[in-house]
């Protein structure tokens, strides 16, 4: 194998060792490289990210493709410094849609049997019926693969979802929204609102103030999307008034959150560190090389990012 085809993987404060055993595996030979020990910048044709260091790429003269380590690339596309005309591809990996539907089903269900007054109860030794949280409607905010998979499966299991995308999409069984009138019309609907969108610039803050007071005093906020999705002091001082009733954040815009932030410490939430559907390092690995031979072989590559949209 030629020393100038070089994957390099960067991937800063995440272990890639798996990632890095699959690759090796799966193409043996292959040079894979781990950032910061990228060894010669210009032997470097293919770099794997996650919350790269902005502007490192355009030190990789030749570098022939850029990969997503996960279903997100806005960490890709908030570099200024990329290069522009190298394809961008992110991970479709059908065991994500699997463990976001289970993750929120998970909220909503502990939400729905008062599950959290039990394990209060269960420290005072107290048996004692709590009252069922009310409310069948959720509210979902990007109708991708993910938001689909996430309606089809609720669905299933008796809710009525409505859901909310860029265009209108015809999905059985779920009411289909768009545009400002929709998303308002979603919003007031809804007893559990769930955040799947891409950061794009049109999405960036839209879980703020103005749609918390649309939305019931009684509904619920679960964001797994981006934490760039979230005016996070709107959510403060939401829950903190009772404007909402709850809210369950799996992304922060800073990660890891600050033991200072003022999320922490506000009313009714649940908080978890980014863990809602996680990236399978083999179905990564088989993606990535399959793109970067058809790259190499001048075919087209599959899951290709729209930089324009954002996804």
């Amino acid at each position: 194998m030629e020393a100038f085809l070089a994957i390099l993987i960067i991937m800063p404060g995440r272990d890639s060792s798996a990632l890095q055993q699959h690759l090796r595996k799966l193409a043996p030979g292959l040079d894979i490289r781990a950032w910061p020990e990228q060894g010669d910048p210009d032997e470097i044709r293919c770099a794997v990210t996650w919350n790269h260091p902005h502007g490192l790429l355009r030190e990789f003269n030749n570098l022939t493709l850029i990969h997503s380590f996960g279903a997100g690339v806005d960490h890709l596309l908030q570099d200024n410094a990329l290069p522009v005309d190298i394809p961008i591809c992110r991970v479709v990996d059908p065991g994500l849609a699997s463990q976001m539907c289970q993750y929120l089903q998970c909220i909503i269900l502990n939400r729905r049997f008062a599950m959290q007054t039990y394990w209060q109860q269960q420290q005072e030794m107290l048996w004692q019926a709590a009252e069922r949280v009310p409310g069948n409607s959720v509210g979902i905010l990007g109708l991708g693969k993910l938001g689909e998979a996430v309606a089809r499966s609720l669905v299933e299991n008796g809710f009525t979802v409505h859901c909310w995308s860029r265009t209108e999409k015809q999905v059985n069984g779920i009411i289909s929204h768009t545009g400002t009138h929709g998303l308002e019309q979603l919003a007031a609907s809804a007893d559990y609102l769930v955040c799947l969108l891409p950061l794009t610039a049109e999405t960036r803050g839209i879980l703020n103030r103005d749609l918390f007071l649309k939305m019931k005093p009684s509904a619920y906020l679960i964001n797994v999307g981006r934490g760039g999705h979230l005016l996070e002091e709107d959510l403060v001082q939401a829950l903190n008034s009772g404007q909402l009733s709850g809210a369950c954040l799996d992304v922060t815009a800073s990660e890891p959150l600050p033991a200072s932030d003022p999320l922490w410490t506000a009313k009714n939430i649940t908080i978890t560190p980014h863990i809602s559907s996680l990236s399978d390092p083999l179905v990564v690995a088989e993606q990535v090389l399959a793109n970067y031979q058809r790259r190499l072989s001048g075919r087209p590559v599959e899951n290709a990012v729209n930089r324009d949209l954002g996804y």
